[in-house]
């Protein structure tokens, strides 16, 4: 099955009717996050491929821009070796309004995913989080 059908939010278990029973399927729907939601701070989960190797992560991460088919987003992680590059980090604050609960950093680094990749809407970042995030991304494209 394409991704392009696949949703995480509704994952149904199916029993099967030819003596499978017990034996589950993964079978999803898409629900696009509609284009008028997807402003600048909106923080989404979506499909990010990673930068060094091939393939791809469900993460949160802030929305910069988006179009019809794309859209640009800061990748976030609540991986401990963010400490290690703080310069290009940036910390929420107000983890609440973001809708997210474990500490988290916001990359520095922007990526362009397709729309569909957009898995969830799940707050907005607090105005001081973004700020800051504007700021750091700033510095880091001079």
């Amino acid at each position: 099955m394409s991704r392009d059908y696949m949703n995480i939010r509704s994952v149904r278990n199916i029993e099967s009717a030819s003596g499978w029973a017990g034996y589950s399927t993964n079978l999803t729907s898409t629900k696009r996050v509609a284009l008028n939601r997807l402003r600048l701070g909106a923080v989404v989960w979506a499909h990010i491929p990673f930068a060094e190797r091939a393939g791809e992560k469900i993460r949160p991460a802030v929305v910069l821009s988006a179009s019809t088919h794309q859209v640009s987003v800061l990748p976030m992680t609540t991986s401990m070796r963010r400490f290690r590059l703080p310069e290009l980090y940036v910390e929420v604050k107000d983890l609440g309004a973001a809708g997210l609960t474990r500490s988290t950093g916001i990359g520095s680094y922007p990526v362009v995913v397709d729309r569909i990749e957009v898995v969830d809407l799940v707050g907005t970042l607090a105005a001081p989080d973004l700020e800051r995030m504007l700021a750091a991304s700033t510095a880091v494209a001079a």
